[in-house]
């Protein structure tokens, strides 16, 4: 049995480990329950995300594929996105309605550009250097540089929703998706919310998600006095989809006594017969 731990007053089972597996012919697991970026969690999303590459043709023709986010308090929302397109292909994300915004507004300031910079390279080492999410990161980089430069507040990126032209088609996507959470989800778990959500037959399973604004991706800051430390949303959605502080609710609830991965496997096998 694995451990229980308890945050906010609700009882979980402990985190278990990022990982891919087929668990029954034509039905794929895999567990992600961190998008943090230390040497050890990045390295098992990165064998997460070759799994996925090597096995796409299984994983697209499945008939089933849970998306296990238990335990996933954020990171980085890029290696949902990669996990994604690895499966289903380049540009697979942009095509999700749940992921259009009307524009993306950065506040510009020198310590908001240095904290990007800062995380820029390990980022690329994570995932790659030619990979669109880095692409899309130095834009980002140099839109704000070109900002700070001509003294504006904001520098703002337009993304638009999703037009029906480019988006995901009816029967594109054939297996049956289930997003598990423990309720835990939350920051860049939502990002990845957002995505598989809004792929055709996906539902959330198990319990309900945490909620956030549209000001997001906090940067910490020390007073010069040192007797306070403040946290300082460096960019905000504009007509996000999901509205602010806006959960998302489960089809099915998850009843049992703990979050132990045997008995969730065997409530979802049930589930997905029906």
């Amino acid at each position: 049995k694995e451990k229980d731990y308890i945050v906010d007053s609700v009882v979980w089972g402990e985190p278990p480990d990022i990982g891919f597996k087929q668990i029954k012919p034509a039905i794929f697991w895999i567990i992600l329950s961190n998008f943090g970026g230390d040497e050890l969690v990045t390295q098992q999303l990165q064998d997460v995300i070759k799994s996925a590459k090597k096995y796409k043709n299984a994983l697209r023709t499945s008939k089933l594929i849970v998306f296990d986010v238990r335990g996933n308090g954020g990171g980085s929302s890029s290696w949902g996105t990669d996990l994604l397109e690895s499966i289903w292909g380049q540009g697979f994300a942009e095509r999700l309605p749940r992921r259009g915004t009307e524009a993306v507004d950065y506040r510009v300031s020198k310590d908001n550009l240095a904290r990007y910079r800062k995380i820029r390279d390990p980022l690329a080492n994570a995932l790659g250097k030619d990979s669109d999410t880095i692409r899309q990161f130095d834009d980002v980089i140099a839109g704000m540089e070109q900002a700070l430069k001509n003294g504006e507040v904001y520098y703002r990126r337009p993304s638009g929703l999703v037009s029906q032209e480019k988006a995901i088609r009816p029967g594109e996507v054939t297996p049956k998706i289930y997003l598990l959470s423990d309720g835990s989800c939350k920051s860049a778990c939502l990002d990845f919310a957002d995505l598989v959500l809004s792929i055709p037959k996906a539902e959330l399973i198990g319990a309900q998600t945490r909620a956030d604004t549209e000001y997001i991706e906090n940067r910490g800051a020390q007073l010069p006095s040192n007797k306070a430390y403040l946290w300082l949303s460096m960019k905000v959605y504009r007509g996000r989809v999901r509205g602010s502080n806006e959960p998302y609710r489960p089809t099915h609830k998850w009843n049992g006594q703990n979050w132990d991965t045997k008995e969730l496997q065997d409530w979802v096998l049930k589930l997905s017969v029906n």
